[in-house]
């Protein structure tokens, strides 16, 4: 099914929004990519694509998201909060700066987007909000606690914007992202063991891939009337299942 929507990407230039940008732009939509000031773009992208670099730690970089694919597009039908960035810290020793750094570039960019995007997308009286977050938002990881605690801000904030803007119109629902190739690395092994047979915790044998998300994100977005709303999808191929793996 091909579609023209229009989908709002934040942290647009990591690997995930790429991907997902790509897939949509295959479908026949179009595409707004917001990265963070300063930092380009990996990827060459068509004209049904527009990169923005807005500071969405700030109410005003939020409002220049939400003007801008006004202005490039008419609004916006599906808003992808896809901000993730890990601050590796034992509770204990954790600095004031890091702390802060894992609020501000998980929580209140998804924060000030959904404030701003959502309320453009009130307005139409149709849209959708999808975050995608992580499994750390109910499961401790053991060596990212201002993550963890971020990402389960982000989930509670899903949930109060599925009760403010549901009756306007807009869907809002949240993927727990995990075990995905490469978080035995971003989750430091020197500090926690959790990653440590990430291979033998996965029950289906299979781990998930950004392509799993990616297909996710696209039937997402071409079903405007989808009765999913409030809700938090884990997409970890099983692995907060096992708590010790099991032998490989």
């Amino acid at each position: 099914m091909r579609n023209d929507k229009v989908t709002i990407i934040t942290d647009g230039g990591s690997e995930s929004g790429i991907a997902i940008a790509k897939r949509l732009l295959e479908d026949g939509g179009r595409v707004v990519l917001n990265n963070a000031p300063g930092s380009p773009l990996a990827a060459a992208f068509p004209e049904t694509t527009a990169c923005v670099a807005c500071d969405l730690t700030t109410y005003a970089g939020g409002d220049a998201l939400a003007d801008f694919a006004r202005g490039r597009f008419g609004g916006a039908d599906l808003l992808v909060c896809n901000d993730d960035h890990v601050t590796l810290s034992p509770l204990e020793t954790i600095s004031d700066e890091d702390f802060d750094r894992a609020l501000k570039l998980n929580t209140k960019t998804a924060f000030t987007a959904t404030r701003s995007v959502g309320a453009l997308m009130a307005r139409a009286g149709a849209g959708a909000i999808l975050y995608i977050s992580s499994i750390h938002d109910e499961k401790a990881s053991g060596c990212a606690f201002a993550y963890s605690m971020a990402k389960s801000a982000v989930l509670m904030l899903m949930r109060e914007a599925a009760l403010e803007f549901g009756p306007q119109g807009v869907r809002v629902n949240l993927i727990e992202l995990g075990a995905v190739s490469g978080d035995e690395d971003r989750f430091s092994p020197e500090l926690s063991r959790l990653y440590d047979r990430m291979a033998t915790m996965v029950p289906s044998d299979t781990p998930v891939g950004y392509g799993d998300l990616v297909d996710f994100v696209a039937r997402y977005a071409e079903a405007p009337n989808l009765s999913l709303h409030g809700a938090n999808i884990r997409m970890d191929g099983g692995f907060t299942l096992y708590y010790v793996g099991r032998e490989a």
